[in-house]
């Protein structure tokens, strides 16, 4: 049989692939791609002994499992060259390669991702068959109709339509290939051409390295937050901005801010702009720091020592550490978690606050051994053993989530007077604070339990979950999966 001595030479291209799977690499995207192979090749052997069956091809049964396996090895095929196009064109180490690797699984459903609600890549698919609808539409649609042209019919177009055409396809091919790669930044010639209007009534915010704007989209008049980093005058700031972009591409999870498509203009050659949703200029940091009164006008749903608003608290906890369970389960490494990298979004279906994480400038993918920066955060909520320099792993992340939900559960115990206390614990300058929370830990703890403890069952229970966050010893502390599930155990609203 034809079919029998293909499958025998495919066997023996798998054999030869599963001996390159086993190869050690450092590579993720490497990584990724022998993984993806070990499959395919473990499919292929399958469909073999399928076909060896001595009940082949009579049994119904054989037929149906065949059926199931082709189809596989047909996905895992196109998936793997995939894969393979994306190593031939991308960094495939560090911790470049390990965002690219990422990027990649979202195209191998490694990560059950359903593409189709991705904001930004539907969009790019929509703009990918705007340019294909204009380039055909001379020669097939309402233009060619004008010439008196119906392809398969006389008259026919000039006989030089693919001579011109292919060309055109082609260009448009590549730039599909750029626009579906990742850390994409579409390029306008003009301003004029940028779909997005700043809207000079809200006033900008500072974020990482950029300046936050409010804009609007010219036909959606959609709102947006616009991030841009100006004065990039070399690669390496380039590089920088880039890799915001390329951990914004792997987040798709309701806490946390969405990437809508990242631009320049060559108007302006020194600038990038990172579109986001939502936009919500209020922060966690001005809902715990602000007056009793300004926090009541922005959230009224708000009474401090209330069951009632406790529901909606113990809620927004969970929110966030269901976000950072979801970027530790891609090991990804928030590293500048804090209350002004939290947003309060009102949405607008319910009137319920939100909670989104957001300024992912200095996340990375942890990988252990790698080279890290200690320092790179925000130094009132570096964990002990950043400050140590002894280890920077996901627990640290827990350390500054719990940094927060400490200032979170003593708002809602006593207000800002509470608040005031907790902050001036670790901060208070006359009496030589250290400012960090983790040098002053005892006089912050023992500020922290005086504002919470006694409280009823749940306020108490909250209390421990969050001072299992913030031990001192990495080991000890609890991770993310822990904190999420303790967190379920409270009454939401």
């Amino acid at each position: 049989m034809d079919v029998a001595t293909d499958i025998v030479h495919a066997l023996e291209i798998c054999t030869r692939l599963n001996e390159w799977t086993r190869k050690p690499t450092n590579s993720p995207v490497i990584s990724l791609l022998q993984q993806h192979v070990a499959k395919l090749s473990a499919q292929v052997q399958c469909l073999g002994k399928q076909f060896s069956h001595p009940t082949f091809p009579s049994d119904a049964h054989s037929l149906d499992e065949v059926a199931k396996i082709l189809h596989s090895v047909k996905n895992l095929l196109f998936q793997a060259f995939t894969l393979l196009d994306i190593c031939s064109t991308v960094e495939k180490d560090g911790d470049e390669g390990a965002l690219n690797a990422l990027f990649a699984s979202l195209f191998v459903n490694d990560t059950k991702v359903d593409l189709g609600e991705v904001r930004y890549i539907t969009d790019r698919i929509h703009q990918s068959g705007q340019e294909c609808h204009k380039i055909l539409s001379r020669w097939f649609g309402p233009e060619a109709t004008a010439r008196n042209w119906s392809w398969g019919t006389s008259p026919k177009p000039p006989t030089d339509v693919f001579e011109e055409l292919i060309p055109e396809l082609t260009s448009l091919l590549e730039r599909d290939l750029s626009r579906f790669s990742p850390r994409y930044v579409h390029t306008y010639n003009t301003t004029r051409d940028v779909p997005y209007i700043v809207d000079s009534s809200a006033p900008p915010t500072s974020g990482s390295c950029g300046i936050v704007r409010k804009v609007v989209h010219r036909q959606t008049q959609e709102s947006f937050a616009q991030k841009t980093f100006q004065n990039i005058f070399s690669a390496a700031d380039r590089k920088n901005v880039l890799k915001e972009l390329g951990v914004l591409e792997l987040c798709f999870h309701r806490n946390i801010i969405q990437l809508i498509g990242a631009y320049d203009v060559n108007e302006e050659p020194y600038s990038i702009h990172i579109v986001m949703t939502p936009w919500a200029p209020y922060t966690l940091l001005e809902f715990l720091c602000g007056e009793d009164a300004d926090r009541k006008a922005k959230c009224p749903w708000f009474e401090q020592h209330s069951v009632t608003s406790d529901t909606c608290i113990y809620r927004m906890m969970y929110e966030v550490a269901d976000a950072v369970r979801y970027l530790h389960r891609l090991s990804i490494k928030h590293k500048d978690i804090k209350p002004d990298n939290i947003l309060l979004h009102r949405e607008q279906q319910t009137g319920r606050c939100i909670p989104i994480i957001t300024d992912v400038g200095i996340s990375k993918v942890f990988r252990r051994g790698a080279d890290t920066d200690y320092d790179k955060g925000s130094y009132q909520y570096l964990s002990p053993e950043q400050l140590k320099h002894k280890e920077s792993s996901l627990k640290a992340d827990i350390w500054q989530l719990g940094c927060c939900f400490a200032m979170l559960l003593t708002v809602a115990r006593g207000g800002t007077s509470a608040m005031d206390k907790l902050w001036t614990a670790f901060q208070k300058t006359v009496d030589r604070r250290a400012c960090n929370i983790a040098i002053e830990y005892n006089h912050f703890m023992e500020t922290f339990r005086g504002i919470c403890i006694p409280g009823d069952a749940s306020q108490e229970h909250a209390h421990s979950v969050t001072c299992r966050m913030l031990e001192m010893d990495p080991l000890v502390r609890i991770d993310i999966e822990a904190v999420r599930t303790e967190m379920e155990r409270l009454p939401h609203d």
